[in-house]
């Protein structure tokens, strides 16, 4: 399958996926999950969540916590060491973070 016929198939179904680059040394953190002809990598919850406060503050936008729909019981069963693992692979400072919770 062609990548213009999976886009196809994206379009007719209604589903959306936005790509985003990141550094090499940040792309990690995920696992291969298979469908159809087609690997997917997916993030796990830590990853994700980081790589979303990454983009949320990307170019020095800001970020506030209390502004955004996080589920906070969620967000306080991830593991604090993968958290911090993967915010240093983007020098981000989850201080902030951690005090809204």
């Amino acid at each position: 399958m062609k990548f213009k016929d999976f886009y196809k198939i994206l379009e007719k179904n209604k589903y959306f996926f936005l790509y985003r680059s990141i550094k090499p040394l940040a792309f990690t953190g995920y696992y291969v999950e298979k469908h159809g002809n087609f690997d997917i990598l997916i993030a796990s919850p830590e990853k994700a969540l980081i790589d979303y406060l990454y983009f949320k503050t990307y170019r020095n936008r800001s970020f506030n916590p209390k502004e955004e729909r996080l589920d906070k019981d969620a967000v306080l069963r991830l593991k604090r060491r993968k958290l911090d693992k993967y915010a240093g692979l983007y020098n981000l400072n989850l201080k902030e973070f951690y005090a809204y919770l």
